[in-house]
């Protein structure tokens, strides 16, 4: 100890006595070089663990294992050596008994190792191609062997928010404390030591500005949109997304502008790695229909090992006399989370009528394929689930194949399925004139016209669409697909006498019918009018048009 520090505690022992003997105490302890050990070793293994995976870590104690049986048989080979050599040396001179030792010491070291490396390593050895040898935590190594301690479940934090999170900024107040208080007590300020109290003072800087650093600073996303071609710049940015900081839009009305008027509001301590609460709203009795057919659960699908999540979002700020723009009898909670979601659809069979749902109807099929000239194993089943009261979701299209499931089919459609014809086809129309008792089945093909026998009707094919030229939006044929056909449909009164040059007639009379091949139940009629925009209606009952899709294998 220097001089300076045997006068400082000779005057604290005299001085800091009675009430005062805690700051005594607290003075000698701050001024330890022990305590700056303790805490350095703390930071240390704060960084450590901030970036090296625990499952790595967890193997520290099988290496100990390893390391103990090499170092117990060298203690026991080599001690026994050495007492030995020793008897057998007693009478010999100090010299050759230090060289005898010496050369048994390293001989038998030497021995030993190749001994334990080649039969106990072997044995002991870990190996994961095989799972064979001594792993110590070998479940918990595997889980966590790319996982570090932040990204753990109870932590989950950022790599800038550990190194913010309060333990480590306590530990460096504290080292501060215990440097200032050191540097003060044990170091005299003379011209001769001025390079340690640089360096202390260096040191109590870096601490210093790594906690202002940790606390203030900001990381996150900001939105640059580009500007248009005439080179002006796009409009000015007014979010900024913090990753530490994470809120919840919510918006319950559009503002002047047509744009949702969202309201933030905080989410505090969301996880961010691990998933939690994944089933969510499913009731726990609740058979998957993977388990219903007996069906392995998918490896790629998330499990949250039975964590659970309820988090109330903070209320946001509302200066008084402003509403808010949120209705405060609407409440939410954030239930679960997982990290990284791909859309995914999965049906349970649920015990028991819900109150106030439907039971939805399921037909789950399994394709089984044998393709000549493919690697795809006859054994293994291609799920396909139908749902015949979702128009989108009763049709499964395949390569190949297409399904569909209906209850309640027309018995019109039902026919028109059956329909056949004199020529093989890959498209035909099945068109009937109800009022004069005419029906047929016609191949078409584009360009196409057919003049329906007596009955003065004229068809002609415009396009044969794979999928709608338009999505459909018809209340509950949302995002479903159908082939479909458009067909120029001309009554009787205007069949002769409105011909021009090409062949093709006046749109005066004409009208387009829409027909699909899935949902005959929206077909629709388009008739021409003086604004150029056509008039939508329902199919005129005269005259009935169906269209069949051959063209590829259809299961119904």
């Amino acid at each position: 100890m220097s001089a300076k520090g045997r006068r400082n505690r000779i005057w604290e022992d005299e001085h800091l006595t009675g009430w005062l003997t805690p700051v005594r105490l607290l003075l000698r302890l701050f001024s330890s070089i022990p305590l700056a050990i303790v805490l350095l070793v703390y930071i240390a293994l704060h960084a450590t663990v901030a970036s090296v995976p625990v499952g790595m870590l967890a193997r520290i104690p099988t290496l100990l294992v390893y390391a103990a049986s090499l170092l117990l048989m060298l203690a026991v080979v080599v001690g026994v050596g050495i007492v030995l050599v020793r008897a057998m040396t007693a009478n010999a001179s100090r010299a050759a008994r230090f060289l005898a030792l010496f050369v048994t010491v390293i001989v038998l070291s030497t021995g030993v190792v190749i001994l334990w490396k080649s039969t106990l390593w072997p044995i002991m050895r870990y190996t994961p191609e095989t799972d064979t040898g001594l792993l110590l935590f070998k479940n918990f190594v595997h889980e966590y062997r790319s996982t570090t301690l932040r990204r753990m479940p109870g932590f989950e934090m950022t790599e800038p928010a550990f190194y913010a999170w309060w333990p480590l900024r306590l530990v460096l107040v504290l080292f501060v404390i215990n440097m200032v208080t050191a540097t003060i007590r044990r170091i005299e300020f003379n011209f001769k030591n001025l390079g340690v109290l640089t360096v202390h003072t260096g040191i109590v800087v870096i601490a210093l500005g790594s906690m202002f650093y940790q606390k203030f600073k900001l990381e996150g996303d900001t939105l640059m949109l580009a500007g248009d071609q005439s080179g002006m710049p796009g409009a000015p940015s007014t979010v900024f997304y913090d990753r530490e900081d994470v809120v919840l839009y919510v918006a319950q009305e559009l503002g002047w502008d047509g744009r949702p008027r969202f309201e933030q509001r905080q989410i505090v301590d969301l996880p961010i790695y691990n998933d939690y609460n994944l089933n969510a709203g499913i009731p726990a009795d609740a058979e998957s229909i993977d388990a219903l057919m007996g069906r392995k659960p998918d490896k790629n699908i998330p499990s949250d090992d039975g964590r659970t999540l309820s988090i109330e979002p903070r209320l946001p700020y509302t200066p008084e006399g402003r509403e808010p723009l949120i209705d405060p009898r609407i409440k939410f909670r954030v239930i679960g989370f997982t990290p990284f979601a791909e859309p995914r659809e999965e049906w349970f069979r649920v015990p028991g009528p819900i109150e106030g749902i439907a039971p939805t109807p399921l037909r789950v099929l399994d394709l089984f394929a044998a393709l000549p000239g493919t690697t795809i194993p006859e054994d293994k089943a291609v799920r396909t689930t139908l749902i015949p009261t979702i128009p989108a979701q009763r049709i499964s299209v395949r390569p190949g194949i297409s399904m569909e499931y209906t209850i309640g089919m027309d018995e019109t459609r039902w026919q028109d399925l059956q329909a056949t014809s004199t020529t093989q086809f890959l498209n035909a129309l099945v068109i009937e004139v109800p009022g004069q008792n005419f029906r047929t089945v016609v191949p078409i093909s584009p360009g196409a016209r057919f003049t329906l026998g007596d009955t003065g009707w004229t068809v002609g094919v415009k396009n044969i669409h794979e999928t709608p030229p338009f999505p459909i939006i018809t209340k509950g044929f949302e995002d479903a697909d159908s082939s479909m056909v458009i067909v120029e449909i001309t009554p009787p009164e205007h069949s002769e006498d409105e011909q021009v040059a090409d062949g093709q007639p006046h749109s005066h009379g004409a009208f387009d019918r829409w027909v699909y091949h899935r949902f005959p139940e929206i077909n629709q009629d388009l008739h021409p009018t003086e604004t150029g925009r056509p008039q939508r209606s329902a199919p005129d009952p005269a005259i009935r048009v169906s269209y069949i899709d051959a063209t590829m294998l259809q299961v119904y």
